[in-house]
C-alpha cells in the first residue's frame, strides 16, 4: 500500500510539474516568512530591552495626558494634570528622586 501511494504521488508530481513547483515554492515561502518574522520580533525585543536598560532600571517617567484604562476607581479617559503641588510633594516624600 505504501509503495502504491508513493508511486501515485510521484506520477502526479511528474504529470503536473508547474503546479508541483509552485506548491513547493509556496510552502517554502511560507516557512521562510514565518521564520523571518519571528527573528524580527525577537531582535526588536532585544533592542527594546537594551534601550530600557540603558535608560535605567529604576527610572519612572510621568507626563500629563489622558488615562487609557480605569484605575483606582476613576473612569478611563480621565484627564491627568501634573501641577506644581504634585512636583513639590514628590520632592518632599521621595528623597531618591533626582529630577
Amino acid at each position: 500500500m505504501l509503495r502504491e501511494l508513493v508511486a501515485q504521488s510521484w506520477a502526479n508530481l511528474r504529470r503536473n510539474p508547474t503546479r508541483s513547483v509552485l506548491t513547493m515554492l509556496g510552502i517554502v515561502w511560507g516557512i521562510v516568512a514565518v521564520a523571518v518574522l519571528m527573528a524580527y520580533g525577537t531582535g526588536f525585543r532585544v533592542v527594546m530591552m537594551r534601550g530600557f536598560d540603558a535608560f535605567g532600571k529604576s527610572a519612572v517617567v510621568a507626563w500629563p495626558g489622558q488615562t487609557s484604562e480605569q484605575a483606582g476607581g476613576e473612569r478611563a479617559g480621565r484627564v491627568v494634570r501634573i501641577e506644581k503641588e504634585d512636583r513639590d510633594n514628590v520632592r518632599l516624600e521621595a528623597t531618591l528622586v533626582k529630577s
